[in-house]
């Protein structure tokens, strides 16, 4: 897949339900995902699970990004990865 951007990786996962489109967002925001864990510093074993649910917070900024609001998909994430 070439390089997309974040919003054409939402339209192909929103309208098209392009599963290679969401394999390629869980990629893309992996490192992302594990330096949120990793600021959190929890023990190791706890880890895991916190990176697990990292990835449910992508599905659920995928699903509830609105495209007209001034703040870029990024941002979004990381709102709700802080929260």
């Amino acid at each position: 897949m070439v390089w997309l951007n974040d919003y054409e990786l939402l339209y192909l996962i929103r309208s098209e339900n392009d599963h290679v489109a969401l394999k390629f967002m869980f990629q893309k925001y992996k490192k992302f995902i594990w330096k949120q864990v990793h600021y959190i510093n929890r023990h190791p074993i706890e880890q895991d699970d916190l990176f697990q649910e990292g990835q449910m917070m992508l599905l659920k900024a995928i699903d509830t990004f609105d495209e007209s609001r001034s703040k870029t998909f990024m941002r979004y994430f990381e709102l709700i990865m802080r929260r």
